[in-house]
């Protein structure tokens, strides 16, 4: 399982939002994962509100390595 397309923002002081992608092998495990995630972010970090996006496959795996912030990139020339 990995975790990818991470989102956190802040609506006002004390209401966070968060949404995610989570990648599994095994589809069939959809429903814990999305109740394991939901209550984890509630009451471990305090989030407000989630949206978690359980999948297979990621289909916009290259448009999320354009935003990769933990990779270096050659800055484009315009």
């Amino acid at each position: 399982m990995n975790v990818h397309h991470i989102h956190a923002w802040s609506i006002t002081p004390g209401v966070n939002i968060f949404s995610t992608h989570v990648h599994t092998d095994d589809l069939s495990k959809t429903d814990d994962i999305l109740q394991k995630a939901t209550k984890m972010l509630k009451e471990e970090f305090d989030f407000y509100f989630s949206t978690i996006q359980v999948e297979k496959e990621c289909v916009d795996i290259a448009e999320a390595a354009d935003i990769d912030i933990t990779k270096e990139r050659k800055r484009q020339e315009t």
